[in-house]
């Protein structure tokens, strides 16, 4: 199953949420780009699907993930929208990580925060398998385990992103409209009057990941942003652009359909 009919559903059912909010950025709330590692290690980048859990609560929830070679993930809960953002490094195929835990929308860590530090271990196999244990400062902690999405694969480039895209809301009318030039730059505007703009770049042609940039004004959620995003298909191929971001105090997700 592709990446995007995984997201789009999640993406949709925040739409409401984001106030109309704008995408770009270049890194994730959890810290900077970071250097890739020795030859010898595994990349640690791809699309990811799987599974988490909470220690002390029962089943799983449905995980999926966006890392990027030179460190930078996004892990996402389809249940909750709960975020993991921060950065990763291989050392053969054994990756530590940390970052930041963002709680879902009205919910809170066990100490009543909605963001937290998060730390990882796991084992990975390039384009393959990524699996571990992950805790947080406030005491939750839990098991992830990830199967590769090929569709981190497909090229990117700015020309695949130029044109205008619309955002959708819960009962599927439009919510907001975004323009993104040739050269990656953006702006957008929802129905009440929230704006944003950014830019837009990709990371490496060879992948299907780009960076984000995003400055929101006039909203709850104003603020500088950054994040990832990437190009996914439901009717057509690369009609849908689905992207998260964060800033210290909360992430955000998007899911943009093309006009």
């Amino acid at each position: 199953m592709k990446l995007a009919s995984r997201v789009w559903p999640l993406a949709v059912a925040s739409a409401s949420l984001l106030i109309g909010f704008a995408s770009c950025g270049g890194g994730s709330g959890g810290g900077g780009q970071m250097i890739p590692g020795d030859p010898g290690d595994e990349a640690v980048g791809g699309f990811w699907t799987g599974s988490l859990t909470i220690d002390g609560e029962p089943g799983a929830q449905e995980l999926v993930g966006l890392s990027t070679d030179d460190g930078r993930f996004r892990f996402i809960s389809v249940d909750t929208e709960a975020q993991f953002v921060g950065t990763a490094r291989a050392d053969g195929t054994s990756v530590t990580g940390s970052g930041t835990a963002y709680a879902p929308a009205g919910f809170t860590w066990r100490d009543g925060s909605t963001v937290t530090t998060v730390t990882m271990t796991a084992t990975i196999a390039e384009r393959d398998t990524f699996a571990g244990s992950w805790s947080s400062a406030t005491g939750e902690s839990g098991t992830f385990d990830f199967d590769y999405d090929p569709e981190y694969e497909k090229d990117s480039s700015l020309g695949l992103l130029s044109g205008v895209w619309i955002v959708y809301d819960d009962n599927l009318n439009p919510f907001a409209a975004f323009t993104i030039d040739p050269d990656g730059r953006f702006t957008a505007q929802n129905v009440v009057g929230c704006t944003s703009s950014g830019r837009i770049s990709v990371i490496d042609s060879r992948f299907n990941v780009y960076d984000l940039q995003s400055s929101i004004v006039g909203c709850a959620i104003a603020g500088d942003y950054t994040g990832l995003g990437a190009l996914g298909d439901i009717v057509s191929p690369n009609d849908v652009f689905l992207f998260s971001v964060s800033n210290a105090q909360r992430a955000l997700l998007l899911g943009l359909e093309r006009d």
